[in-house]
């Protein structure tokens, strides 16, 4: 059975990327390796970057009694049409291995419905991109939701994917940030700072990629709030 409505999320874990990203959901994220509960029977654990980290925290959150699992946080665009900010809900996640896994449904307005293709390592150019949108077909990228979605089936529990973009299809990623910014998010500033120096356009890149995070996380804020299982939130 597949939820089909935002109240059917009730009793389901999240497994968020980031606490950045977490935050959208409750005040006080966990730390990592724990779990909070919040809303509606609702648990939330923070993975740290990655299938492996997701679907360890996706094993947790089923052993405490979560009957499906939410991969929730943010994306980059593949299709041209989405922005910073779109919200992105799986019909399909697309492991790059060719396996495919149907999601369950939500239907919040505004969002775009299709695949999202998950892979190990950030997709940083506008050229890999393209390239993967063509070979592909996927509305979005991103590294965890294929994990997620092979342990849901192993452990015979739904999954549902939720997604709002930072980077569009026609934006690339600043480099620095494969060497400042480690699994978890954290920010190593001397490696940032080395990495921007005095380059004016990469100080433009950053601080345009900071604006579209903000967009993403307001986005999902939003959606969390029009949620009935997440009311209550912590």
């Amino acid at each position: 059975m597949l939820p089909q409505s935002a109240d059917a999320l009730a009793g389901y874990g999240f497994v968020v990327a980031l606490a950045s990203e977490a935050r959208t959901l409750c005040r006080r994220p966990p730390a990592s390796g724990q779990t909070l509960t919040f809303g509606e029977g609702c648990r939330l654990a923070v993975s740290g970057m990655g299938g492996v980290r997701a679907a360890e925290a996706a094993l947790r959150l089923v052993g405490e009694g979560c009957r499906g699992i939410v991969s929730w946080g943010t994306c980059g665009g593949l299709a041209s049409g989405l922005m910073p900010g779109s919200l992105v809900v799986a019909t399909e996640v697309l492991a790059v291995d060719g396996r495919r896994y149907r999601a369950g449904t939500l239907r919040p307005p505004g969002a775009h419905h299709g695949t999202i293709l998950s892979v190990s390592e950030p997709v940083a150019s506008v050229e890999e991109k393209a390239l993967l949108a063509q070979q592909f077909g996927a509305l979005a990228v991103d590294m965890e939701s294929a994990a997620l979605a092979r342990t849901a089936c192993e452990c015979g529990v739904d999954f549902v994917v939720v997604r709002a973009v930072v980077d569009p299809a026609q934006e690339a990623l600043p480099a620095v940030l494969a060497r400042a910014v480690d699994g978890f998010g954290h920010v190593h500033a001397l490696a940032l700072l080395q990495g921007l120096g005095v380059n004016a356009r990469r100080w433009r890149e950053l601080w345009r990629l900071a604006s579209h995070f903000r967009r993403a996380r307001s986005a999902l804020a939003d959606l969390a709030r029009t949620l009935p299982a997440l009311s209550g939130s912590a």
